[in-house]
């Protein structure tokens, strides 16, 4: 659990500095378009990283044997979610992982989908703009559809 909220609050951090080095440049009387093109280049290539490193994160989550007890606990923690003071830590520590998730497509749907979080799913789902479909969306739609085929997630079926 602790690596888990380790890295979320690094990769805030991260996207934190970045944006703020970023709006630092694009507010800078003396920028030029060639340092703005620059900075921009360099800010899509900062976010790309936090999308592969949330989806590598997914990858550590549902393959990795050392995070097996936190897949348990966290398998339903939303869709069958009770009143007690442990329900509700299995439910901060979701929102969590699911804040660090949350730069990945595949990594959000499929940890929505783990924790029995349909409602946000489907709420995110139809968040995404049809403009910015693209060929990695669809890569990336592969790879959730392909994780969902697994045994792991048979419960869903």
């Amino acid at each position: 659990e602790f690596i888990f909220i380790a890295f979320a609050t690094e990769l805030e951090n991260f996207i934190v500095t970045k944006m703020e080095q970023r709006k630092k440049i694009l507010e800078s009387p003396e920028a030029d378009a060639s340092a703005i093109k620059e900075e921009l280049t360099a800010f899509s290539k900062d976010l790309a990283f936090v999308s592969n490193f949330a989806q590598q994160l997914t990858l550590v989550f549902f393959a990795a044997e050392e995070t097996e007890q936190l897949r348990i606990e966290m398998k339903d923690c939303i869709g069958f979610k009770g009143d007690s003071l442990r329900d509700e830590q299995r439910a901060c520590l979701f929102y969590i992982i699911l804040y660090t998730f949350s730069h990945s497509i595949v990594a959000t749907l499929s940890f929505c989908l783990w924790g029995g979080a349909f409602l946000t799913a489907s709420s995110f789902l139809q968040k995404i703009d049809p403009l910015d479909v693209s060929l990695m969306f669809y890569l990336e739609l592969d790879r959730l559809i392909d994780l969902i085929e697994r045994p792991i997630f048979r419960h869903l079926h």
